[in-house]
C-alpha cells in the first residue's frame, strides 16, 4: 500500500480530501495531514511517505521554499500540488522539483485520482529501475568477490579494504547502507548481505556498532589489500555460513576462530546404550551442538555428528529400516542445527514409542539373535535351542516383529555392519564375515536393499570423514 501525506494550512482542505475519494480502493494510505509545513518536514525526517499532496501557498513557508526541502529529505517523494493561484514562479519551482501534477482548489475528485494514479506509476518505475540498479551493483560486488574484476570496479580505490557479513538482517539494513558513502557495494545470498568498504578502523567501528542491532549476527573480517580479496571473501562466506547454521549466541565476531575444532566422533561415544528421556537426548543434542559452535567445526562436521547419533539409534537399538537412505538424506539437507536437532529427536521418540515388551518365546528369540548373529544361523536352529516348533515361532514372531525371522536377521545383521564400517578399519568383506554373512556378494545386495547404497558408498561418505575428525 502507498503512502499519502496532506499538508494544507487550510483546515477545511484536509478535512475534505480524505473524503473525496475511496483511497482504500486506491491502495492509499493517508498517514498524516499537517496544517504546518514545518512540522510536516519534522515528520518527513523520521517517516518515509510516498506521495505529498501539498498547498503551495501557505503563510508559515511558501511552497518554493517548502518542496525543495521535502526533495532533500526524501529524494524519491512524488508531489502533486495543490494551488489556488496561478503563479509562473509556483509553477516553475513545481517543475523543477519533478511535480506529478497540480490541481486547482477546489480539487475536482476525478483529477485527484488520475494524479494518484500518475504517481503511483512514477513510484513503480522508480522501484523498478531501483531494482535493477540494485542486482546490476550486486552482480559487480559478487564478482570482485569471485575475482573476476578489479575492486576499482567499485570505485574509492583504497590500499586496505573491509568484508562485512551481516546475518539475518533487519528490513532497514539496506536503507541504512545507502546512508554511508564510503561503502562500496554489496551482495545478498539468501539471509546473508555481504558488504565490501575501504575506510579506516575509526569509520569501521562507528558503521558495525550502528549495524549490530539491526542484525542476528555480524562478522567483520581483517583489513586486505585487492589481492587478497577472493581469499577473504571465501573465508569470510564460509565462517558466516557457519555462523548461520548454528546460530550461535554471540552477535559480533571475528574471522578468526579461537578454538581447536573438535573430534567429532568422541562426541557420540557419551551416547553409547544409555536409556535417556527424550528430554535428555534433546539436552545431549543441544549441548554438543553448542560445544561445535564454539569451537569452530564446520557444518559437514554437525551433520557427521548427526550421522553418528542415526547410526546409535538404528544400529545399537534398532534395525535398519527401508527409509534409511532418506534419512540420511534429511540430515545432509538440513539447513541449520536447530533443524538437525528437532529432526533427531523426532527420530528419538519414534524409536521410544517402537519398544515394547514381547510374548516370552520372541524375546528369546530377539536375546539368541543379540548374542549369535555373527554364527550361521536359521528359523529352525532356532527353535530345536528354544525347544519349540518352528512353524509356531515363525509364526509367533512374525505376528509380534511383523515380519520373517530371515527379514529381521538380515535387518539386524545390516544395523552391526554399519557399526563396524563407522567404528572400525576393517575391511567390507571381514566386516561381513564378522556380522554372519559367508557370502559376501549376498551381503552386499542385502546391504544395498535395506540402506539404498552399496557398503563402499557407505563407508567413503562416514568414514572418511571420521578420519578427518
Amino acid at each position: 500500500m502507498y503512502t499519502l501525506m496532506l499538508v494544507d494550512d487550510e483546515y477545511m482542505i484536509l478535512k475534505g480530501i480524505p473524503q473525496l475519494l475511496d483511497w482504500a480502493d486506491l491502495d492509499i494510505k493517508i498517514v498524516k495531514a499537517e496544517r504546518s509545513p514545518l512540522a510536516a518536514l519534522d515528520y518527513l525526517k523520521d517517516n518515509q511517505v510516498d506521495i505529498l499532496l501539498s498547498d503551495m501557498n501557505m503563510a508559515e513557508l511558501s511552497g518554493t521554499k517548502f518542496l525543495p526541502a521535502v526533495k532533500q529529505i526524501q529524494p524519491q517523494i512524488q508531489i502533486v500540488v495543490l494551488s489556488g493561484y496561478e503563479d509562473f514562479s509556483y509553477a516553475k519551482t513545481g517543475l523543477e522539483q519533478g511535480v506529478v501534477d497540480y490541481l486547482n482548489k477546489p480539487v475536482d475528485p476525478d483529477e485527484l485520482e488520475e494524479a494518484m494514479e500518475k504517481a503511483k506509476a512514477r513510484i513503480k518505475k522508480a522501484k523498478q529501475i531501483a531494482h535493477q540498479s540494485d542486482l546490476a551493483n550486486q552482480t559487480r560486488v559478487r564478482d570482485v568477490l569471485r575475482g573476476r574484476v578489479s575492486l576499482s570496479e567499485l570505485g574509492n580505490v583504497s590500499e586496505q579494504y573491509y568484508l562485512l557479513a551481516l546475518i539475518k538482517p533487519g528490513e532497514q539494513v539496506r536503507q541504512f547502507l545507502a546512508k554511508f558513502s564510503f561503502v562500496l557495494g554489496y551482495q545478498e545470498e539468501k539471509d546473508i548481505i555481504y558488504v565490501i568498504l575501504p575506510t579506516e578502523k575509526e569509520d569501521l567501528q562507528s558503521l558495525t556498532d550502528q549495524l549490530l542491532p539491526l542484525v542476528a549476527h555480524e562478522i567483520v573480517s581483517q583489513s586486505f589489500t585487492e589481492e587478497q580479496v577472493t581469499k577473504v571473501a571465501t573465508s569470510i562466506k564460509k565462517r558466516a555460513m557457519e555462523i548461520n547454521f548454528y546460530d550461535c549466541e554471540t552477535k559480533q565476531l571475528s574471522l578468526s576462530k579461537n578454538s581447536k575444532p573438535l573430534r567429532v566422533a568422541e562426541l557420540v561415544s557419551d551416547f553409547n546404550d544409555r536409556d535417556w528421556t527424550s528430554v535428555q537426548f534433546e539436552h545431549f543434542l543441544r549441548k554438543n551442538m553448542a560445544e561445535l559452535s564454539q569451537h569452530g567445526n564446520e557444518i559437514q562436521d554437525a551433520k557427521y555428528f548427526c550421522r553418528l547419533v542415526l547410526m546409535r539409534i538404528y544400529g545399537k537399538h534398532h534395525k535398519v529400516d527401508l527409509d534409511f537412505a532418506a534419512k540420511i538424506a534429511k540430515i545432509e539437507d538440513a539447513t541449520s542445527a536447530n533443524e538437525l536437532v528437532s529432526y533427531l529427536l523426532s527420530l528419538f521418540v519414534e524409536y521410544q514409542k517402537s519398544q515394547q515388551k514381547y510374548p516370552e518365546a520372541v524375546e528369546q528369540v530377539l536375546s539368541y539373535v543379540k548374542e549369535n548373529y555373527m554364527q550361521e544361523l536359521s528359523l529352525k536352529k532356532v527353535a530345536e535351542v528354544l525347544h519349540m516348533s518352528s512353524v509356531y515361532l515363525g509364526a509367533i514372531f512374525k505376528k509380534n516383529i511383523g515380519e520373517s525371522f530371515a527379514q529381521y536377521l538380515n535387518n539386524y545383521r545390516v544395523a552391526r555392519s554399519i557399526e563396524l564400517m563407522t567404528e572400525t578399519h576393517q575391511n567390507i568383506n571381514e566386516i561381513a564375515l564378522a556380522v554372519g554373512y559367508q557370502n559376501t556378494n549376498y551381503f552386499f545386495r542385502v546391504f544395498k536393499e535395506q540402506t539404498k547404497m552399496a557398503p563402499s558408498e557407505y563407508r567413503r561418505m562416514v568414514v572418511e570423514k571420521n578420519n578427518r575428525g
